[in-house]
């Protein structure tokens, strides 16, 4: 069989893994056991940050939500609350424009999309359950603040079925929204709450206005 058949084989395999972990075996969100929360973590940028030297955090107090002053800073993506465990994660982040773009790093087997630019969305899957550590962080963002501003979490809404993605998919292959968010802030006090969940589709700037 020719390399290029193999990889194509390959490439099959891989999508439809990911695809099979978002569409799980019934579609809609669960909500029942599971009190998700997602937060956003911020410290200062580590040329040397890999997924072997993740933030140890064991509880809410351990995170750092506001940074101070101009400069370059990794924002990690923190899961906790999720129940038994997750295979999948699903968000979006946004920051100020004039900041420019982020370079974002993850954790997981396979990546769909990636935050590259404000509003971009990361979709990501595992090939086992990760039930550990409790508070997990999933991702980094490398972003070069140049003044004040709050990074905050964005979702996409879905059409089939209808509802918006911010959450995850348990080891169950159910899916899960976020409960609860924590954003982060330079220079600023960080937004936290219930998440603004639209009922149909609706303009980021819409959005985005609730939370300055």
């Amino acid at each position: 069989m020719k390399a290029s058949a193999i990889g194509l084989i390959v490439c099959i395999i891989i999508v439809a893994f990911a695809a099979a972990c978002f569409a799980g075996q019934t579609r809609g969100y669960q909500t029942t056991d599971v009190n998700l929360k997602m937060a956003l973590h911020i410290k200062a940028h580590n040329a040397k940050q890999s997924c072997s030297n993740l933030p140890a955090i064991t509880e809410l107090g351990d995170m750092t939500r506001t940074a101070t002053g101009a400069g370059d800073y990794d924002v990690f993506m923190v899961l906790f609350d999720y129940g038994t465990g997750f295979t999948g994660a699903e968000f979006g982040l946004s920051w100020p424009a004039e900041w420019g773009s982020g370079t974002t790093n993850h954790c997981g087997d396979f990546a769909i999309g990636g935050i590259a630019f404000p509003e971009d969305i990361i979709s990501l899957t595992w090939s086992a359950c990760q039930s550990s550590p409790a508070f997990a962080p999933i991702t980094w963002t490398w972003l070069a603040a140049t003044g004040p501003g709050q990074i905050i979490m964005v979702y996409k809404y879905r059409d089939t079925p209808p509802g918006p993605i911010l959450g995850i998919v348990d080891c169950a292959f159910q899916e899960h929204l976020a409960e609860y968010v924590y954003f982060a802030a330079v220079d600023d006090t960080p937004w936290e709450g219930e998440p603004y969940y639209a009922t149909e589709p609706t303009t980021w700037g819409s959005i985005k206005s609730m939370f300055r």
